[in-house]
């Protein structure tokens, strides 16, 4: 089998440590990581995967550059997800071919039929699916025949549509193509709605500021506690509506190198 880069990484990390200590533990490890002993024990020996709640902090902590955290984010995230989708139906797995996945990642109307199938007082019909999203019928039926393929909905014999997977969510830091273009899209898909929805029903905003980008791990952090605050609040109570939250954080200014 070939080795998991993120665990050689992991590896060759505590060993260079145990070369300037020889003191040095795996529990020692474990403390530096924040990770339990028993769980960076069954990481290394390949037993269970990283959780992905530890890759940014494991990242950070290794000081790893750039391009190795992609990779490490890509390991973890190809020995654990990619194209393996489970289903909570039947407990078995269902291989998600690239090009599926693709458009499912990169074609908005997807996820916004699985939060359209959560709003309360909502009959999960084609017809009324239909009249909530206002785009193609044949985009709508096509979208719904995917998500149907990778059993992440399905259809009952009333024809009413229900999710059977839980809230969905995609990598975080991981260099994906499908990814980049699910962005470029939304971005467009914000400028239209500029221009159609009322100012009292969306919120558009920005502010510039001089950064440390020293930082940027900390404020990344806050980006993500704040989308998990806002979906809290406004999912609380009843759901009428389905909204996408869109926040955009990048440099206006180019580094310049050092000689």
């Amino acid at each position: 089998m070939e080795p998991v880069y993120y665990i050689n990484v992991l590896n060759q990390s505590f060993h260079k440590k145990r070369e300037a200590n020889k003191r040095f533990s795996l529990r020692s490890y474990a403390k530096f990581l924040g990770i339990s002993h028993s769980t960076l024990s069954a990481i290394l020996n390949n037993k269970r995967p990283l959780p992905l709640s530890y890759i940014e902090k494991i990242c950070f902590k290794l000081n790893l550059t750039e391009d190795e955290r992609k990779d490490f984010f890509k390991s973890v995230i190809d020995g654990k997800m990619t194209g393996i989708i489970p289903s909570l139906a039947t407990g078995e797995s269902k291989t998600l071919d690239d090009k599926t996945y693709f458009t499912i990642l990169t074609e908005w109307e997807h996820f916004a039929i699985l939060s359209l199938l959560d709003l309360d007082n909502f009959i999960p019909t084609m017809e009324n699916i239909c009249k909530k999203i206002d785009i193609e019928k044949s985009k709508i039926l096509q979208a719904i025949q995917r998500l149907k393929k990778v059993c992440f909905l399905e259809e009952s014999a009333q024809k009413e549509f229900k999710r059977t997977t839980p809230r969905l969510n995609t990598t975080e830091d991981l260099f994906s193509k499908a990814i980049q273009v699910a962005h470029k899209k939304e971005l467009i898909l914000g400028l239209k709605k500029i221009e159609e929805v009322s100012v009292d029903k969306r919120d558009f905003s920005s502010i510039t500021m001089p950064t440390n980008t020293k930082n940027l791990m900390k404020a990344k952090a806050l980006i993500r506690k704040f989308r998990k605050d806002m979906s809290s609040l406004v999912e609380n109570g009843e759901k009428s509506e389905v909204y996408k939250l869109c926040i955009q954080f990048f440099p206006l200014t180019t580094p310049v190198k050092k000689t």
